[in-house]
């Protein structure tokens, strides 16, 4: 009996609850890749069923070696919750760097009309870019019904064959050497730094920002007076924000596959100096992006205290959506930039 092919499953909770179809959907999956088109194939719902524990970034980044296909069921959703962003940045970065982006196979479920490939957001951007697996119509009728039979037989189809081409791909000399390697992450470093000081700067000018508005928002006396000029103050640091917090997740993204790949060379093949090195580089990375963390959770503890002017004003909501759009964007990029605390271990 063949090995199958690892088939890891990301999706927001909420979404299954919302449309109860994912426990039918790995069923069929499998039946369908095997009776059709004789592969097997196993699928997995989570990190912990497949034994990555707290390492599953370098879970994903090894599995890919093993043609991991990574499989997300997508509806706008999907990309409000920070786990499931940071699994498919992940994910994208590694198999991007080994040549086999064909190992992401997005499956949109909902939201179709605004994933875009003009879209701000990278995590957004990298699913419209993918050829994506229209899945509206199969959910939505249900798993027992004749269109949900034809598109899991689709689908099937299109997954083995997305297998068999990464398998081609995934030879003994497939990816870069160290060299070529060392000089891209030397280049995407730079400019993630540089994204970070412009960051930083802007995170500090604008949190004094936004606690004088939840201080004045707080008094309701003054709130339906203030709200329109408060909104008004908040709209720029909140689009600066939103601006240099996706560009340090896109920046992330691309320095993690061509780092991982790197990292990996260097601990098999490397001195003892350049491991050692190598370690103490990666643990300085994590340690400077902390104080971003730091300041994200404050911004956080504002935005919860404004969360009922949002509610009842829709300048402030619209002046805060970015905002939030940043926050989630650097929260995803601190994960990936910690995530790289244990590679040289």
């Amino acid at each position: 009996m063949s090995t199958p092919i690892t088939v890891f499953l990301s999706y927001a909770q909420i979404d299954d609850e919302g449309l109860g179809f994912v426990k039918a959907f790995r069923k069929d999956l499998e039946f369908y890749c095997f009776a059709d088109h004789g592969r097997r194939i196993e699928v997995f719902y989570d990190r912990a069923s497949l034994g990555w524990g707290d390492e599953w970034r370098t879970g994903i980044s090894t599995a890919i070696e093993g043609a991991l296909v990574f499989l997300p069921l997508v509806t706008l959703t999907y990309f409000e919750r920070p786990w499931c962003r940071e699994e498919l940045l992940q994910f994208y970065s590694s198999a991007h760097t080994r040549g086999v982006v064909d190992l992401l196979l997005p499956v949109v479920v909902l939201g179709h009309a605004r994933i875009t490939s003009d879209s701000p957001d990278m995590a957004v951007r990298i699913i419209a870019d993918r050829q994506q697996f229209d899945f509206r119509e199969a959910a939505i009728a249900g798993s027992r019904t004749p269109e949900w039979r034809r598109t899991m037989t689709r689908l099937a189809g299109e997954l083995v064959a997305a297998v068999a081409r990464a398998e081609q791909r995934l030879t003994p000399s497939g990816g870069p050497d160290r060299r070529v390697l060392g000089e891209r992450m030397s280049a995407d470093a730079t400019r993630m730094v540089g994204v970070l000081v412009e960051l930083t700067r802007a995170m500090q000018e604008y949190l004094p920002e936004l606690e004088k508005a939840a201080d004045l928002m707080a008094d309701p006396a003054r709130r339906r007076d203030r709200v329109g000029q408060v909104a008004a103050a908040l709209a720029p640091g909140g689009a600066r924000l939103e601006r240099y917090g996706m560009a340090l997740e896109a920046a992330s993204v691309d320095l993690d596959g061509n780092l991982r790949a790197y990292c990996d060379l260097t601990m098999t093949h490397g001195t003892p100096d350049e491991r050692a090195r190598l370690s103490a580089d990666l643990a300085k990375l994590g340690s400077d992006a902390q104080p971003l963390l730091d300041m994200g959770e404050l911004c956080a503890e504002f935005l919860d205290m404004l969360r009922p002017v949002e509610a009842a004003s829709v300048p402030m909501r619209q002046a805060l959506e970015p905002t939030r759009k940043g926050f989630r964007a650097v929260e995803s990029a601190v994960g990936i930039i910690h995530g790289w605390t244990t590679l040289g271990r």
